[in-house]
């Protein structure tokens, strides 16, 4: 045994390179070994399965033949649903046997047919594609790394497109075996380069293509880095050789040599022709087995060139925007700090110094704005109010050009209509300004908006865009007049030929009058802007439509429009077009043209003639017949057409008067609201000046309140000193009965104070004390309860109560407290004298 594979080792390259042959049996020639005799005789399965390498060789060579013979189809199919069989084979680890057993894979899939029922098609990929580039790609041997490379093509032919092969790649692409990672990255070349993108979401996978090759770009391994730049250079033609694409995906990114490398690479790429051969998918072949007319064709691959491949295979490709690629980012949560402080701010360098950090730090870093969950609208209307209003021209710049950069960055969908009615007529109005910088900012910023939404575009619905233009174009500042018209004539330009419905709809009973006035203008310049313009609308709609508008204007004006049509690129368009309608016509030139006898052999000829009324008089007889049914001929196609455009004109009328009455209702539902603004506001102002005298009479309440705590607090501390004199006679008069005359005048001082004090020493208008003869003596329980009639007999008003009261009452108390004083003097002498 030993001695039989030491032999089959010797002759390993001269059995696996016998081509006229199978090898096993170049290899049983070789001598009379009893192992080769035994598992020649094994069944398929188990010789597929031996441990003995020739016993697998042998079968992997059967499997080929079987699948060349491709008689036994349902042998053939148990591979193709037990996709596990091959991805055992071809990872075999002896490498003459793998090189069969790849041989057989290759076969299997170019000479037999998928099975229609039972066969995961997912499944298959995602099991033999890996095995064979780990194991395929990366053998030593040319024959196994080219037969691998075809059958992982093979494999990618049977899917949808190359996006699961290229992940199923992407993977070793991190692999540490160098030469691993180099046969991937050429794999995955292969596969672009003969599939390209076809039904690819580029915006994912591209990303995911690019994101290793920064690293691999400067990886250790030259042939690594020569897999790279190979690599992206094959993304840069199949993307359409968009350099834009591969800067914002890769070069920002690499090293500056690295980006001079790629850019000598991509040079010569530009200059060579690209005659890859590409690859179809079957799906693309089953559309291509039915010719126009519905006869099946027979071996289309090999029938048709190889230019009308490319052709059909380009019909698929999908052109890349680099924009959707981008990454979303955010500026709504990124603003400058003391940012709306520093804009509202009136000192022209805080607003100018707010609009560069919010420009440099913040829009200028963003490639792509996030349309999805933000609103633009605050930051759009703080632009636009400093483009219409700000008196400082550099800081009206800086923001024109956030707004052109807000709506470059977030494009349509995401910058909506209503974010064009906040900035479109503020950057009209400010068109008046001269300086260049300036009116340069606003113009792109104008271009930019109208580019995502055309005033004339048939599908946006922008004519509300188009009726504040043709206003401004009538304005009374020269260069608003100027600048609006040009504009126009810019949006013109943007116009295809076949996106003219909204430009003929408004063309004669609006945007004609005004070009008209702009002609017509007195400054040169004004009129020069309207000759473009004019020479414009000829260019796209021909002269027909304007014959009626040119003849208003004088010769010297009409040499003006045509030298501005003769400059235009495409000025030429409506003189082919006037020709083209003067042949529908039929002249003179026409009948002498035409021959007698036969007819020419010109097919353009022979429908000339048949189209030309006279050719067809040549061939009837002047017959009475022949005259009554010429009688009965169709009307001319000026009668048709003149009906056509009465129709139309009607219908314009309708659409006129429609869109009248729109707007009436628009300027009475305005109106409307506004006077309810003004009446809010009205009603506004009458509620704060109510709540204002609320809030001061209450604070004179408060204080009136006060003054009648401290009155009240003084009237009970003086009752309560009476009180206390009282008292004080009181006893006096039960231990000196004789005194009770004086006693008597006692009482009745005090009962003159209490007269002071309780009403005279407010409310009489003189405050000089004055004995009061009273029968009735208050007690002191009478004094309180009747406390609440006593300081309502005040009668305080605001008038009495004033600084010169408060000094009399004053004196009032003063003169009591020194009348007390001798009181009590008086009573002492009194008491020592008894």
């Amino acid at each position: 045994m030993l001695a039989a594979d030491f032999k089959g080792k010797q002759d390993t390259s001269r059995l696996v390179n016998t081509t006229k042959r199978p090898v096993y049996e170049s290899h049983m020639s070789t001598g009379g070994d009893q192992d080769d005799e035994d598992f020649v005789g094994l069944p398929l399965s188990e010789r597929l399965s031996h441990r003995v390498w020739k016993a697998r060789l042998h079968g992997y060579q059967e499997l080929n033949a079987l699948f060349e013979a491709g008689e036994d189809e349902g042998s053939i199919s148990v591979y193709w649903r037990d996709p596990e069989q091959f991805a055992q084979y071809v990872v075999d680890s002896n490498v003459a046997a793998q090189e069969q057993a790849i041989l057989a894979l290759q076969t299997l899939l170019k000479k037999t047919q998928l099975p229609a029922r039972g066969v995961d098609l997912k499944s298959v990929i995602s099991l033999w594609v890996p095995a064979l580039v780990e194991k395929g790609l990366g053998s030593s041997r040319a024959t196994t790394k080219s037969r691998s490379m075809e059958c992982v093509l093979s494999l990618c032919s049977y899917d949808e497109s190359l996006t699961t092969c290229v992940e199923l790649v992407l993977p070793f692409l991190t692999k540490k075996l160098p030469k691993l990672v180099a046969s991937a990255l050429n794999c995955i070349s292969e596969l672009i380069k003969s599939y390209q993108f076809v039904n690819v979401d580029t915006g994912v996978l591209l990303p995911l293509v690019t994101e290793p090759l920064v690293k691999l770009a400067g990886h250790a391994d030259r042939n690594v880095r020569a897999q790279t730049m190979t690599l992206i250079v094959e993304i840069y033609k199949v993307t359409g050789k968009n350099r834009v694409l591969i800067q914002e995906l890769l070069l920002d990114q690499l090293k500056p040599i690295q980006q001079n490398d790629l850019k000598k690479l991509f040079s010569k790429a530009d200059e060579t022709n690209d005659d890859g051969k590409r690859l179809l998918f079957k799906w693309q072949e089953s559309e291509q087995q039915v010719d126009k007319d519905g006869d099946t064709l027979m071996d289309v691959k090999s029938s048709l060139p190889a230019d009308s491949m490319d052709k059909r295979s380009d019909e698929h490709q999908v052109v890349i925007d680099p924009f959707d690629l981008l990454p979303e980012q955010t500026i709504t949560d990124k603003l400058p700090v003391d940012f709306h402080d520093r804009i509202n701010s009136a000192k022209w360098k805080d607003r100018v110094e707010a609009l560069s950090e919010f420009w440099d730090g913040t829009l200028s870093k963003v490639k792509k704005l996030r349309a999805k969950g933000q609103d633009y609208s605050e930051i759009l209307s703080i632009m636009a109010h400093i483009v219409q209003k700000d008196a400082n021209v550099q800081a009206v710049t800086i923001a024109a050009q956030c707004i052109q950069m807000i709506c470059a960055k977030l494009r349509t969908p995401g910058f909506t209509k209503h974010y064009v009615t906040i900035v479109f007529v503020p950057l009209l109005e400010r068109t008046k300004e001269k300086k260049p910088s300036v009116i340069e900012s606003i113009r792109q910023a104008l271009r930019t908006v109208c580019q995502f939404y055309n005033p004339l575009s048939p599908t946006g619905h922008n004519e509300d865009l188009l009726q504040e233009l043709l206003q401004f174009m009538t304005h009374k500042t020269p260069q608003i007049k100027m600048e609006s018209t040009a504009l126009l004539t810019f949006i013109i330009n943007e116009l295809q030929t076949n996106e003219v419905q909204v430009l003929r709809k408004y063309l004669d009973d609006e945007i004609t009058p005004v070009v008209l006035k702009i002609v017509n203008d007195t400054q040169p310049t004004i009129r020069t802007c309207g000759f473009e313009c004019f020479a414009n609308l000829i260019r796209l709609l021909g002269k027909r439509d304007l014959n009626l508008a040119l003849e208003k204007l004088d010769n010297l004006k009409k040499k003006k429009i045509e030298e501005c049509l003769a400059s235009l690129p495409a000025a030429s368009q409506p003189k082919i077009e006037v020709t083209a309608a003067s042949v529908l016509r039929p002249t003179s030139s026409h009948k002498s043209t035409i021959p007698t006898k036969r007819g020419p052999s010109s097919p353009l000829q022979k429908n000339t003639k048949a189209s030309s009324p006279s050719a067809a008089r040549s061939r009837v007889l002047l017959t009475s017949r022949s005259l009554t049914t010429s009688q009965q001929t169709p009307p001319p196609p000026s009668a048709v057409h003149t009906k056509e455009l009465e129709q139309l004109h009607r219908e314009k009328q309708e659409w006129i008067r429609e869109r009248s009455q729109l707007l009436n209702q628009v300027k009475n539902l305005t109106s409307f609201q506004t006077e309810l603004s003004d009446e809010n506001d009205s009603l506004r102002e009458q509620l704060k000046m109510t709540q204002t005298n609320l809030h001061e009479k209450g604070l004179q309440l408060r204080s009136k309140e006060l003054q009648l705590t401290k009155l009240q607090d003084r009237v009970a501390q003086l009752e309560s000193e009476l009180r206390h004199l009282q008292q004080q006679k009181q006893q006096r008069h039960n231990h000196q009965s004789p005194l009770s005359t004086q006693r008597h005048i006692s009482s009745s001082d005090a009962s003159a104070v209490s007269t002071n004090l309780g009403v005279r020493s407010l409310s009489s208008s003189s405050f000089e004390p004055k004995a009061v003869k009273t029968k009735h003596s208050r007690t002191p329980s009478e004094s309180s309860d009747d406390l609440p009639r006593r300081v309502d007999s005040l009668q305080l008003n605001t008038e009495i109560v004033n600084e010169e009261s408060w000094k009399r009452a004053a004196e009032v108390t003063s003169q009591l407290k020194a009348r007390i004083e001798r009181m009590r003097a008086k009573s002492k002498g009194i008491n020592n004298n008894v």
